[in-house]
């Protein structure tokens, strides 16, 4: 894609197809470049981002308008919203657990579980080795399936779960 290729801008506004807007949001995701976007899209999109564990993690969506069908030639068959989509900037445990998974979207589950559990670890000032790290996975009762599979393929439900079960199971 055209984003990928160039780095020389730090906004983004349109009014994309509808289909493009997940993949944008990917891409924003991990974009250091882009301070501000302003979009046109579905307004259940819009009012989704912040039960998406990925987007929520790196992204804060406000919507500016709701833009009613009437608006459009020829006339879509949903209503949209016009966004502001910004960094999330705030920092918790939990976002940082989230977005370490997600920036390790190309490994397996448990090998991107571990490695996060161990940057988690120095994040507190704390040491953990892989074999500890590994220790503590075993607790966690996720399904084989996933944890042999890459964190890409993961639903977004895994997201919230997983973290829920690294949050109970850590006390620093």
């Amino acid at each position: 894609s055209v984003l990928n290729q160039r780095d020389d801008f730090n906004k983004i506004v349109s009014n994309l197809p509808y289909q493009v807007a997940e993949p944008l949001f990917h891409y924003l995701c991990t974009s250091r470049n882009v301070a501000l976007t302003i979009l046109t899209v579905p307004l259940k999109f819009a009012k989704n981002v912040p039960n998406n564990s990925v987007f929520s993690a790196f992204l804060k969506v406000d919507i500016l308008e709701e833009v009613g069908r009437d608006c459009f030639e020829p006339q879509p068959k949903i209503t949209s919203a016009l966004i502001k989509v910004t960094k999330n900037l705030e920092d918790s445990d939990e976002l940082f657990i989230r977005r370490k998974l997600y920036l390790q979207k190309e490994k397996k589950l448990m090998n991107g579980l571990r490695d996060t559990l161990i940057d988690y670890y120095k994040l507190k000032n704390k040491t953990l080795t892989k074999k500890q790290a590994v220790s503590i996975l075993d607790n966690f009762k996720i399904e084989e399936k996933w944890l042999d599979s890459l964190i890409k393929l993961m639903p977004l439900q895994l997201y919230s779960d997983i973290t829920k079960k690294v949050m109970e199971s850590i006390q620093l």
